[in-house]
């Protein structure tokens, strides 16, 4: 080999080294979804962020009256049609701790999520003062969930065809209002939710409300007292530990 070539690859092996010694910048960290999004005040909630460059987080951190601690991180697997930036492929796992002193329900606390750069992905969780957690199974009326007007239930579509079913009773002439919230703090759900009586008549359906995105709400006036159920699915039948949700009843004038 010529003195010329030598000195090439000497030269390229040089370079080639250099960039492989170089550290490789911290990609800034994306929080995407909280599961769950919504923690009750007064008590510690285990939940999960899915996001992206979660690997690299070293800790999380609150606003006052709210503690958090990192307990793992990992991979996390995409509900079936969803891409990394969508939901993100990466979890990590932290105890969230709201002190009964937090300022009341409904509240809007934003986590902060820091790696070794400084850099931060910021999610807010909403802090509720009280919350029914949905039982399985109820997939139907046999074994729908009893709940109660002025309730708001955090739950799960699990799988694929789910179906979540709570029985509520009404007084005839009451106006009621039963909405979800999922795609609007992202969650896989795409839900319907749906009002029958206990003879099967469907009294209100809704797919995607106006004014909340592809969540659903609605509002009906109880014709007669008795039991109802709230029928609640996926638009498209899939469910995954990503399909969440928070369900709302309330009363109204």
């Amino acid at each position: 080999m010529s003195s010329l070539w030598l000195s090439f690859f000497l030269l390229l092996s040089v370079s080639v080294l250099g960039e492989e010694a170089k550290p490789k910048k911290p990609v800034p960290p994306s929080a995407l979804l909280a599961i769950p999004f919504v923690i009750e005040r007064g008590k510690t909630t285990s939940c999960v962020i899915r996001g992206q460059s979660l690997d690299t987080i070293e800790k999380i951190t609150s606003v006052e009256g709210i503690s958090v601690s990192i307990t793992s991180k990992e991979e996390a697997k995409l509900p079936d049609g969803w891409k990394p930036e969508q939901l993100g492929h990466r979890k990590v796992t932290c105890e969230i701790t709201v002190n009964e002193s937090f300022p009341d329900e409904s509240t809007m606390a934003a986590l902060t999520l820091t790696n070794k750069a400084g850099e931060t992905a910021n999610i807010d969780i909403a802090v509720a003062k009280t919350l029914i957690d949905e039982k399985e199974p109820n997939p139907g009326f046999d074994k729908s969930q009893p709940i109660e007007v002025g309730q708001s239930v955090r739950g799960v579509i699990e799988k694929n065809k789910d179906v979540d079913v709570f029985k509520l009773d009404a007084k005839a002439d009451t106006v009621i209002e039963a909405s979800v919230v999922a795609r609007q703090r992202t969650s896989a759900l795409d839900p319907i939710l749906t009002l029958y009586d206990s003879s099967g008549f469907d009294h209100a359906r809704s797919d995607d409300a106006s004014g909340s995105g592809r969540d659903a709400t609605l509002k009906v006036t109880i014709p007669s007292s008795g039991g109802y159920f709230l029928v609640l699915q996926d638009a498209h039948d899939t469910g995954s530990d990503a399909h969440v949700y928070l369900l709302r009843v309330t009363k109204k004038d």
